[in-house]
This record gives C-alpha cells, sequence and structure tokens, in this order.
C-alpha cells in the first residue's frame, strides 16, 4: 500500500476546488526512492528563461545542480501546466510557450512564445474537441497593466501545434469584457464555465452551462448558454468518486492510503483531456480538528505497442505504481526530489516514462523543469 501521512499541493482547476495554493510537498510511500541519475547523465532538464522572454530547456546531471531560479506567482512562472493525449501521445502546455509534444522537449529546445496572448495570459487548462486542441487562458487582474484588456477565453492551435487563433470570446457571451474564465469543466454531458470580472472597482462572478463545448466558439454563444447559482455550478461540478474510474486505474488508487483528500486527473483514450475524480480522506481532519489540505496526482490508462492497455498513477514525490498488460501492480519510486519540489503532470510508454516537475513556495514557483528515464532503470 502505498501511504500519504502528510501532505499538500496545488489543487487541480476543477470548477469545486480551484488552483489556490501551493505549498511544500511530503507524500510517503513504501517504494524505495530509485538512484537514476547516479548511473546516467541527462534525465534531468530545466527552462531557462532570458531577459528577452526567451525559453530554452537545458541538460542538468542532477536536480541539485540545476541553477536557481527567482520565484514567480504559478500563474507567471513558465512550468508545465496540462497536459492531454493526441492518439496515445503526449502534448504538454507549457505556461507562457504553447503546447509541445515530447519530441519537442529534448535537451536544447527552443520554446518560442506561440501567440501574443501567452506572455500576458495564464495558460490554465488543455482540451482535446474533434481532433482538435484548445487552450484556457486568463489573466489575474493583480499582474497586469492598464492596457493589456483580454476579452478571448480560448485559444485553439493548429494542427502543427504552431499557431494559435483566440476562438472564444467574453463579449460573445453577453458577459463584461473584462471577465476571465477561472475554469471550464465537463461534467454529465454538459460544460460548465465560471467568470471572474474585476473592474477596478467591483469584482463580479458569472457561471453558466452549455451542451456543448462548440457553443462558446460561437458568435452568438449568449443564445447557447443557461445563467447558474454559484450553488448549481459547484454541484454540478463537484469530481467523480474514483470508484467510478476505469477499473485498471482505480485498482491502482486503491493501493493508496490517503489521510487527506486525493484529487486524481485521470487520461485514457475517452478522456484525452482528463477527468479529475476524487478519492476522499480516510480521515476529513487531524488530532486538532484542522482541514487537511488536499493533494494531486496524475493518473494515465495507455496501450501499449502490442495493443494492450496498461496504466500507471504517480504522486507527487514520484511514488509510482504501474499495472502492464493487467499483470499485476508494481510500485517503484523516481528519484527523490529537493525540499519544496514536486512531480506533476507525465507521460509513460512501454519503454519510458516523462514527469513535469516544479519547485514550489505557496503561491510561487521557482525551478521548473522535466525528467525522463527508461522503465527499467526504475526497475520495471
Amino acid at each position: 500500500m502505498l501511504a500519504l501521512p502528510l501532505a499538500a499541493a496545488l489543487v487541480f482547476s476543477a470548477c469545486t476546488k480551484q488552483k489556490t495554493e501551493t505549498i511544500p510537498q511530503q507524500v510517503h510511500s513504501n517504494a524505495a526512492a530509485i538512484s537514476v541519475e547516479q548511473a546516467h547523465t541527462n534525465h534531468w532538464r530545466y527552462f531557462s528563461s532570458g531577459d528577452n522572454g526567451s525559453v530554452e530547456l537545458k541538460n542538468a546531471d542532477a536536480v541539485s545542480e540545476i541553477p536557481a531560479a527567482a520565484f514567480k506567482p504559478w500563474t507567471e512562472a513558465v512550468r508545465v501546466a496540462d497536459l492531454a493525449l493526441n492518439r496515445g501521445d503526449a502534448i504538454f502546455l507549457i505556461n507562457k510557450c504553447g503546447l509541445y509534444p515530447l519530441t519537442g522537449l529534448q535537451s536544447g529546445a527552443q520554446l518560442p512564445v506561440g501567440h501574443a496572448l501567452f506572455s500576458q495570459a495564464t495558460a490554465g487548462d488543455l482540451y482535446t474537441i474533434d481532433g482538435q486542441f484548445f487552450i484556457r487562458v486568463y489573466q489575474n487582474s493583480i499582474f497586469l497593466s492598464d492596457d493589456a484588456e483580454n476579452p478571448h477565453f480560448l485559444l485553439r492551435a493548429d494542427s502543427n501545434l504552431k499557431a494559435y487563433t483566440p476562438a472564444a470570446d467574453v463579449r460573445n457571451l453577453h458577459l463584461p469584457k473584462e471577465a476571465q474564465c477561472k475554469s471550464l469543466e465537463q461534467g454529465g454531458g454538459q460544460w460548465y464555465a465560471s467568470f471572474k470580472a474585476d473592474n477596478g472597482t467591483d469584482i463580479s462572478f458569472f457561471y453558466v452551462k452549455c451542451n456543448t463545448f462548440a457553443s462558446f466558439t460561437h458568435e452568438d454563444a449568449y443564445k447557447h448558454i443557461e445563467q447558474l447559482s454559484a450553488e448549481e455550478f459547484r454541484a454540478a461540478c463537484e469530481p467523480q468518486h474514483y470508484s467510478r474510474m476505469p477499473d485498471m486505474l482505480k485498482a491502482l488508487a486503491g493501493t493508496i492510503e490517503n489521510d487527506m483528500d486525493l484529487y486524481l486527473k485521470t487520461f485514457t483514450g475517452a478522456s484525452a483531456h482528463g477527468i479529475v475524480f476524487l478519492k476522499p480522506a480516510r480521515n476529513e481532519a487531524d488530532g486538532n480538528g484542522e482541514e487537511k489540505v488536499p493533494v494531486n496526482a496524475y493518473a494515465v490508462q495507455y496501450t501499449q505497442s502490442d495493443g494492450k492497455q496498461s496504466a500507471a498513477l504517480l504522486l507527487p514525490d514520484g511514488a509510482l505504481s504501474v499495472n502492464m498488460n493487467g499483470s499485476g501492480i508494481r510500485n517503484t519510486h523516481l528519484p527523490s526530489l529537493p525540499e519544496n519540489f514536486s512531480y506533476t503532470a507525465f507521460s509513460i510508454s512501454d519503454t519510458s516514462i516523462t514527469a513535469a516537475w516544479e519547485e514550489t513556495v505557496f503561491y510561487e514557483v521557482g525551478r521548473a523543469g522535466i525528467f525522463t528515464a527508461e522503465l527499467s532503470e526504475l526497475g520495471l
């Protein structure tokens, strides 16, 4: 069994749990840490930002050798914000840059800003709709200049993931032009969105639902939405219980002994942009009656080259559980990270794993990048 006695993390931007804070994570498991970096180099890559806003992915022999980076609010930092599956292949959303497949995240890769909005806004979530990629973008009024107004809340990527065009405008929903999309989630066959409008004097919130994702992209989008109360919105977007996860993923989640709420963002062929499930804490409060901060983890069900299904679940401390070909669950561990570091989104194949990592202190992110290794190096 994998244990989670102490932990805290960013909470997924589901309707009921916004990403609100980052706290040092201490997630423990029974799996022993693997010293991959002792025998091999270039497992570690980190985002290096230049003074002109350029971003390069650089190599490091060990995470301890990655140079310190200035801490920025997580909404403004270059980091892996989300991922999605494209015919089984992972596409990573890099905040302030854009979309990159694994082949685009090699050492020395230059990560240009894909659209002007990436510089001005935060890349929130990634969606795969009818074979196309859409990115939710929003701005935080705290970090905006007076002339940085942005009414767009979705960007559409072209087939090469090189060009991006605005795809949805809050004005087409008849919302204030300063309204920013704080969440956009699917549930029960409907799409739900929340917006926050800050005009400098007053702050307003709006909650809407519609039948299809495409409705948000129409010029007459206001005709296709229904206004909701905050209570209706939260009830509709409540994450599903983990018992409703696909069987292979549910079996992995069942091995975790969590004393805090665990939010599992899961990816399968049927949910390529991820669905969040909740595994409630065994005990809702600690001995002092204080509520414990929830933890995020990622889980992926994928098809191997022989066509068989496998599944994997990665905890923030690097504890990795894998169910290959339904042959039973095996536990291992990615290399241990320094204090205040954690693993986030990941991609796995028959032979290798790529996991995003970041250094977080409360609302801010310092160093960030990706770790790659062959599964054989992890004892799998």
